[in-house]
């Protein structure tokens, strides 16, 4: 289905009906410089309307820069998809949703390695992710790579199958360097509608700012806002999400310039106590810590003693937060999908070679009270 493009005067006129939603927002981004803004690729296919820039466009229309026609790959990633979905119908009655509580939900990270067309070509591969991504209300996936076809689309058609799913997505640019040896990918977020909100759907996410991080990442971390439903709790949890994946090479690099992505973020959403930042980080937690505890922030690591990857010999994946802001904060851990995989019957490294990681927070809103210096007594 080709997308339709929406004029910059129809872009104009939904930003002006919605300027009081997102004002604080957009001044703090005009302040800080440049960002890019990314879509809601959902099941509406609708975009956000403030994506002016043409050479987006055609990034997130899922051109081909290989040299193949791009009316040919979308075709061709349009049977695979197909297929995909028809094979679900075959074992999807199998999946059993899981039951959630209303008192807290579930934050994850997922680096879905190289998630693209291999996956979808395997039932079990499938079957394994939708079991795995229904266990979580919010879902941020890295490395997905599927440049020419609605990936996340697909399956999240296939994740609201199972009866009771009601899942919706948003996806980045694709983000990366051309360099030799290194390759782009794109940022999601799965997130449970029965249960998770965007806090302004007409400006849900951004990239950070290119003019300020561009040399400092070679993917430029990108955030999106969140809210627990009312319908779960009349006091609902808001958050913001920022997804990151750190390149193995300049991992230092990186860490050390998350300090300014956090406060960057921080500002732009003023209004916004929970900043949580999550996604591979290609460092374990004690050399995360170091890096971010430079600008004295009371940091703290979800994960502090569990290996990330499938061979369970190193920690790359978190979720990182301000304890003092983030007092939602419950508990966590890393989910071993190895036991999912030998019962579909699919080689775990066929699905990733990172496990993902969950954390559980409150599913209301506790507002974090500044301390205050205490008075030294003058002699």
């Amino acid at each position: 289905m080709a997308r339709r493009r929406r004029s910059f005067l129809s872009r104009f006129r939904m930003i002006t009906r919605n300027l009081r939603n997102f004002l604080p927002a957009l001044i703090g981004l005009l302040v800080l410089g440049s960002v890019g803004y990314f879509s809601i690729a959902g099941i509406s296919y609708s975009w956000l309307p403030v994506a002016l820039d043409d050479d987006l466009d055609q990034v997130l229309l899922g051109e081909n820069s290989e040299g193949a026609s791009a009316g040919d790959a979308i075709e061709q990633a349009a049977r695979i998809e197909s297929a995909a979905i028809s094979a679900a119908k075959n074992w999807i009655s199998t999946v059993v949703p899981p039951i959630k509580s209303p008192a807290e939900i579930a934050i994850g990270t997922f680096n879905v390695q190289r998630f693209g067309a291999s996956q979808l070509q395997s039932p079990n591969v499938m079957k394994s992710l939708v079991e795995i991504s229904q266990e979580f209300d919010v879902l941020a996936i890295q490395e997905i790579t599927h440049k020419n076809g609605r990936l996340l689309n697909t399956f999240v058609e296939i994740l609201n199958m199972v009866p009771g799913n009601h899942y919706d997505y948003l996806i980045s640019p694709l983000l990366g360097k051309k360099e030799p040896g290194s390759y782009k990918e794109q940022f999601g977020f799965l997130y449970d509608k029965n249960r998770i909100r965007l806090r302004n759907e007409d400006l849900p996410g951004f990239v950070v700012s290119e003019k300020k991080f561009a040399t400092k990442f070679d993917r430029l971390p990108v955030v999106t806002r969140f809210q627990v439903s009312p319908e779960v709790n009349q006091s609902p949890f808001t958050f913001s999400l920022v997804n990151l994946h750190t390149v193995p090479k300049r991992v230092a690099v990186e860490l050390a310039n998350l300090n300014d992505v956090y406060l960057d973020v921080k500002t732009i959403l003023a209004d916004e106590d929970d900043v949580i930042l999550l996604g591979d980080f290609n460092a374990s937690f004690q050399v995360i810590h170091k890096a971010l505890s430079i600008s004295k922030l009371p940091i703290r690591t979800a994960i502090t003693d569990q290996s990330t990857n499938l061979k369970k010999t190193a920690s790359y994946d978190n979720i990182v937060f301000d304890e003092q802001k983030t007092s939602e904060f419950r508990s966590a851990k890393v989910i071993d999908f190895t036991p999912i995989c030998q019962k579909n019957g699919v080689d775990p490294d066929k699905v990733s070679d990172h496990f993902p990681v969950k954390a559980t927070f409150l599913s209301k809103e506790i507002r974090s009270i500044p301390k205050i210096a205490s008075q030294k007594r003058l002699p």
